[in-house]
């Protein structure tokens, strides 16, 4: 009888040791998703904020004021846009904005800028 039971006892540590190693490979598994869907969701967001950022210089070009090279950590160029139709005492810009790696892009239409 005692050897039936030190058989039943070694089943039972197996079988404790396997579902510890089964609930570390999940748990690890889930650590991993939440730490992926948390970079994704600020990459999303530096991109949503790097698009705001380029919509107010665009506003401010409108208003026939000259955006600012820089808001906080975004980095923003404006340029003429190539191949663009004329319009008279209005030119055609792109904004482009770079904020923490990514990048927005705007192009519109505002007052000739310098006099031109």
């Amino acid at each position: 009888m005692k050897k039936n039971h030190r058989r039943h006892a070694g089943f039972f540590l197996v079988d404790t040791v396997f579902g510890f190693v089964i609930a570390s490979v999940l748990a690890t598994a889930l650590v991993v998703a939440i730490t992926s869907a948390g970079r994704a969701e600020r990459r999303l967001e530096d991109g949503a904020q790097a698009m705001r950022i380029a919509e107010r210089a665009m506003a401010t070009l409108r208003e026939g004021k000259t955006a600012p090279a820089e808001v906080g950590d975004a980095r923003i160029v404006v340029k003429s846009a190539a191949g663009a139709q004329k319009v008279a005492g209005r030119e055609w810009v792109e904004v482009v904005v770079e904020y923490h790696g990514r990048r927005a892009s705007l192009t519109g239409l505002a007052p000739m800028r310098g006099g031109k």
